[in-house]
């Protein structure tokens, strides 16, 4: 299989048990097939092969642009798909829509593993992220749910009183 960012041959590289793809000739990218990436993206989880045999600056990295919609090399003719990784919004992941792999440049690892210290601190900033960003939208959604749940329960309890047992 060929590197997505920069076509040279990603190698076979074994770690924690598991076989991963990782383009050591080019950019110094990595390839998760499907449910990997969750098994190395906290800190407490181990990366160690991986994370010593990517250099600290590939050759060619400068010159490439992390901004290209990348192809599964996996899929033919699948586009993959850009998003953020965390609520954090600060980096953001190739994932294929059709087998789930993923695709990390190189320190991109690093930086995810590093972003928070603990499941902990992550559960801690999603539930203030969303308070922050949906709070008030919600609290005015339940407010507005409870008058028409008033509403209904007042026409029901007048329908009951019209209607004979």
């Amino acid at each position: 299989m060929d590197c997505p960012r920069c076509q040279k041959p990603l190698e076979k590289v074994v770690d924690s048990d598991i076989e991963l793809d990782v383009c050591l000739s080019g950019c110094a990218g990595i390839w998760f097939d499907q449910f990997e990436f969750r098994k190395f993206d906290e800190p407490h989880e181990p990366a160690v092969t991986l994370l010593k045999l990517l250099p600290n600056q590939p050759a060619g990295a400068a010159s490439i642009s992390r901004l290209d919609r990348l192809d599964c090399p996996k899929c033919a003719d699948v586009v993959m798909m850009r998003a953020f990784h965390s609520p954090l919004r600060q980096i953001e992941i190739d994932e294929c829509p059709m087998c789930a792999s993923v695709w990390l440049d190189h320190g991109e690892l690093a930086f995810i593993r590093d972003m928070f210290r603990s499941e902990k601190q992550l559960k801690e900033y999603r539930q203030a992220a969303f308070e922050r960003e949906l709070g008030s939208e919600i609290d005015n959604h339940f407010s507005k749910r409870a008058a028409d749940f008033e509403r209904i329960d007042k026409y029901a309890r007048l329908f009951r009183w019209l209607t004979p047992d």
